[in-house]
């Protein structure tokens, strides 16, 4: 089980994958090896084997986490949102303060159309981070931004809008990301935004030539 956890760290999945076979032959009931298999699985995009493996762990660990969690991940990849969203839920019961849950919830209630319940699930990261909400969805649009879905992107953005509209970075962030979108003049009205309340800011210069860019 150790050695295919290094074999694992080390990416050579193949002699992971055998070691960990190896080691359910001599004990089927070993905590952790069907778990690794369905994280090794996972990161190959291997989710139906993944889903197989994730089971088979919560056979062994039925109250566990982590391992709710990741199955609900490989539902969620697979565009399984059905699956997905009950194994969310009961991580959320177990972990309310892990606010990346509801987040996730949230963005596959507004895949289903279920905007009420969407924000319900909003409302509850922004409850699970009171003081630093803004920040919060902030990051995830960063995030989001940096992986180059700009659609995710700006709806974390608008999120820290709502909750602070003076979030500088967010008008400044949510305009790159309409500006890939094509809304043009919402774009502007979120780069003069920010030049309002960051006029000093060393982004400035870049800000105010993608406005008369944008205008001309």
């Amino acid at each position: 089980y150790e050695l295919a956890k290094n074999l694992q760290e080390m990416k050579n999945f193949e002699e992971a994958e055998i070691e960990f076979r190896k080691a359910l032959e001599l004990n089927p009931d070993y905590a952790g090896a069907h778990f690794h298999l369905g994280l090794m699985y996972a990161n190959q995009e291997r989710y139906p084997e993944a889903q197989v493996e994730f089971r088979e762990e919560m056979e062994r660990t039925p109250d566990d986490p982590t391992v709710m969690f990741n199955l609900a991940l490989v539902f969620s990849e697979q565009g399984k949102i059905a699956e997905a969203i009950p194994w969310f839920e009961k991580v959320s019961v177990v972990q309310p303060d892990n606010s990346e849950i509801y987040w996730k919830l949230a963005k596959l209630y507004e895949e289903q159309g279920n905007k009420e319940k969407a924000n319900l699930q909003y409302e509850k990261f922004a409850q699970a981070n009171p003081e630093e909400a803004d920040v919060a969805f902030y990051n995830i649009g960063s995030e989001a931004f940096n992986q180059r879905n700009r659609e995710e992107a700006a709806i974390a953005f608008r999120k820290a809008l709502e909750v602070n509209p003076n979030h500088a970075d967010s008008h400044r962030q949510l305009g790159y990301c309409l500006v890939g979108m094509g809304e043009f003049d919402a774009a502007v009205q979120h780069f003069r935004k920010f030049l309002e309340l960051k006029p000093n800011s060393p982004l400035a210069p870049e800000i105010r030539q993608t406005i008369a860019q944008l205008s001309g």
